[in-house]
């Protein structure tokens, strides 16, 4: 969502879900030389990692250079870390090879050749900061790289990583590329200690067998040895005394979970991604929400109130097509916002003024002003329509329908859904397409609303019989993105 205000911030919108916010249109850009005497300025709702992301994915030939000019003219924001970390995480899965701007894997490309890519990944959280590493892993290289996020994507080892000690923290890998020394064998063990966004060397060992049937031809006089590196001195040690070898294999290799024992998913499968940020916000979901007419779950939110950490999936079983998980990272409790959705709540379903309260009898630019009304068998408004001359379009002459309204009710004589329209020409196209929905108690549960990018997910969390909704969350779909906030409304009320 790109919000344009000059005179309020964001947070004055319905859902304050936005991305971009353009808060002047008449500055001047030192070094400019364009035909504009003012140029916009803009604000980015996101780390700069998300607004890399953001420009890959949206234009494939979009270069380096183009990002950094993109910085020089957009402040950045810091969003939350749990919910960037999710979109980052998404974005690697979609295109791989953004992590090619956080490491140097040319080494691979030389090397594999068309062999070159990643086909799996799974997550764990090695150092238990509560922010899961992504491991990317290939099968035609048997490489796994590991990422994580720190206030940005991070990248920490590639490598033919053998397994993860969960206790210590440690990434092992057993032998080593072409050309790094070592013996090579299984015996030669390196850990990775894993902090945040940190892979430091935390163990090193190896042994050079020149036995009968060890890994070496022997020479004359050659002997079997141990290699320790100690990492406090940063120096070596060898020796034939193979007590500490053992020691410290024991202490960091043999607990090792091997990575292929850890489930892998398809870099297209996201369940993986989102079972993960599942388990985090508890077993069981929060709230969930079913479209009355079908019956199919359409949206699922998992909830911790105690961490503010949030997950959930947007179903869309009218279409087939894939749902899309989002993560939230804290509640909101905007007061404009909160109250713009305290109108809307409390207006009654059964008004025909336009959207906001506004009054189109009232427009002196719209002639002819008139409205047709048709009723249910039992005297319930089934539907509106206002009609008029919009006298400033070329064709005037022309009726046009200004607002409309259709109300479906169900057997039980209670109102179900609320269809609203409006002419766009009169009234802005924000909201001017608004399905509403409602319970048997005439609450409101859910809404659909038009806006030029996409559109708005309301939906609207009650704590057992209250009229008032402790929660609202908002999904702003905007264009292939999807964009959680989830307000606290009580808070807000008093109550």
């Amino acid at each position: 969502l790109w919000i344009r205000n000059v005179y309020y911030p964001p947070d004055v919108t319905l859902s304050g879900a936005w991305n971009f916010w353009q808060y002047m249109d008449t500055a001047v850009l030192e070094g400019y030389s364009g035909t504009e005497k003012y140029i916009d300025m803009n604000v980015f709702r996101g780390t700069k990692e998300e607004l890399e992301m953001l420009l890959v994915q949206r234009n494939e030939k979009g270069t380096v250079q183009e990002v950094e000019e993109a910085e020089e003219t957009t402040d950045i924001i810091n969003s939350d870390e749990w919910s960037s970390c999710y979109r980052a995480y998404k974005s690697v899965l979609a295109d791989w090879t953004l992590i090619e701007k956080y490491g140097d894997f040319s080494y691979y490309t030389f090397y594999f050749g068309d062999n070159y890519g990643y086909d799996s990944y799974f997550l764990f959280d090695i150092d238990k900061n509560g922010i899961p590493e992504l491991f990317l892993c290939s099968e035609s290289m048997c490489i796994t790289t590991v990422l994580t996020y720190e206030q940005k994507l991070c990248w920490l080892v590639s490598d033919d990583i053998y397994g993860i000690n969960e206790e210590t923290g440690e990434l092992i890998v057993l032998g080593h590329w072409h050309g790094s020394g070592g013996s090579g064998s299984e015996h030669e063990c390196t850990g990775w200690k894993i902090s945040g966004d940190k892979a430091e060397n935390s163990m090193y060992i190896d042994f050079y067998d020149f036995s009968e049937n060890g890994d070496f031809i022997p020479q004359e006089g050659d002997e079997s040895f141990y290699v320790i590196y100690d990492v406090k001195t940063e120096s070596y040690e060898h020796t034939t005394n193979g007590a500490k070898y053992e020691e410290l294999y024991a202490a960091h290799v043999k607990p090792c979970a091997l990575i292929e024992d850890y489930q892998l998913y398809d870099l297209s499968d996201l369940s993986g991604l989102d079972r993960v940020w599942k388990e985090s916000c508890g077993d069981k979901p929060f709230y969930q929400y079913y479209d009355e007419e079908s019956g199919e779950l359409q949206m699922e939110l998992y909830y911790d109130s105690q961490t503010g950490r949030g997950f959930g999936t947007r179903y869309y079983p009218e279409t087939e097509g894939m749902p899309d998980g989002f993560a939230i990272g804290g509640i909101e409790e905007g007061e404009t916002v909160c109250g713009a959705i305290w109108e809307r709540i409390n207006t009654d379903p059964y008004e025909t003024l336009a959207f906001g309260g506004r009054d189109a009898s009232q427009y002196h630019e719209i002639e002819n002003y008139e409205e047709e009304i048709e009723y249910t068998s039992d005297g319930k408004i089934a539907h509106y329509k206002s009609l008029g001359n919009i006298t400033y379009l070329e064709d005037a002459e022309n009726t046009d329908t200004i607002v409309e309204i259709d109300f479906l009710y169900r057997n039980d004589g209670s109102l179900k859904e609320r269809k609203y329209r409006h002419n766009g020409f009169v009234f802005e196209t924000t909201c001017s397409v608004m399905d509403s929905f409602y319970d048997r108690q005439q609450r409101l549960l859910y809404e659909d609303c038009y806006i030029t990018h996409g559109s708005l997910d309301y939906y609207y969390i009650y704590n057992g019989e209250e009229q008032i909704p402790t929660y609202c969350l908002i999904l702003d779909h905007n264009l292939d993105l999807l964009c959680p906030e989830l307000l606290i409304m009580q808070s807000y009320f008093g109550t």
